[in-house]
């Protein structure tokens, strides 16, 4: 894995439920963000999530 924090490599795409802030959005389609995927190394929970791999 890259420790890139920003989103570039797409490693750490994953699938949340629960609310998140995205800091990035670097490859997600506003498609991919309907269905909760975010780029773990920039985002932040608000509250109880849950991530996907």
């Amino acid at each position: 894995m890259a420790a890139s924090r920003a989103g570039v490599c797409g490693a750490c795409r994953c699938t949340t439920t629960g609310e998140i802030q995205r800091q990035s959005l670097v490859n997600l389609t506003p498609q991919d963000i309907e269905r909760g995927v975010a780029l773990a190394c920039s985002c932040t929970a608000r509250g109880d999530v849950s991530f996907d791999y």
